[in-house]
């Protein structure tokens, strides 16, 4: 009797044939599905066991375990966190102390793994801050993406290919053509630190002018002008 769509479909496709069924024991059909012939395997199941050992560095963490005291007494106080089976939540997500181990097991995993792919920035982190949060996260991400030995040797360019290195044109006369510059970190004189150098193209030239630590662009007018 054909009853499921799969009989349904393997008899139309074979209703323009002459054939004849010969039943074949699974011993002599070497050919058959690999599928329905595997031996059972045990099953292996990988194990992640993040949580627990999370679990027992946060026990041992004094300021972690004093802010979960404070969240369980005063909620209306902390209405951002949650203590669930022995873990901090904050908004919904796994709350993971600022000196934490785990947060550089973390980066790799969201950046380095087969799995993180070596994302970028805005990826990883996008990943990242759906499961867990702690202070400064978004600067961390962008450090270690940024700091990934994998990514500056493999990553390729995104931007269009830079053209080849062009002179500038030699100047016809004196000052028409002119280079500018600030020295700065030098010592103190008179309250300024700062060298300002205007050098002419043609002559080579220089005039140098003081400058107070912290100048602005009119400051820097007026002194050149």
């Amino acid at each position: 009797v054909i009853q499921t769509p799969e009989q349904q479909f393997y008899l139309a496709k074979l209703l323009g044939y002459t054939y004849e069924i010969i039943y074949k024991p699974g011993a002599q059909n070497r050919v058959a599905d690999a599928l329905s012939r595997a031996y059972s395997f045990v099953l292996s199941v990988p194990h992640w066991d993040f949580i627990t050992k999370l679990k027992e560095s946060i026990a041992l963490d004094s300021q972690v375990q004093q802010l979960m005291a404070k969240v369980q007494q005063e909620p209306e106080v902390f209405s951002d966190f949650k203590v669930l089976d022995n873990l901090l939540y904050f908004k919904g997500k796994l709350f993971i102390p600022t000196t934490s181990s785990f947060k550089q097991l973390l980066l790799e995993e969201f950046h380095s793994s087969p799995i993180g792919g070596h994302s970028g920035v805005h990826k990883t982190y996008g990943r990242l801050k759906e499961n867990v949060f702690w202070y400064g996260i978004k600067r961390d991400v962008t450090e270690f993406v940024k700091s990934c030995m994998t990514c500056q040797q493999i990553k390729p360019p995104n931007a269009l290919p830079l053209g080849h290195l062009q002179p500038l044109p030699i100047p016809e006369r004196v000052w028409e053509d002119i280079s500018l510059d600030f020295i700065t970190g030098l010592p103190s004189f008179q309250n300024h630190t700062v060298l300002l150098v205007v050098v002419d193209r043609l002559s080579k030239a220089a005039h140098f002018g003081m400058l107070p630590t912290h100048f602005t662009a009119v400051k820097v007018a007026e002194l050149f002008i």
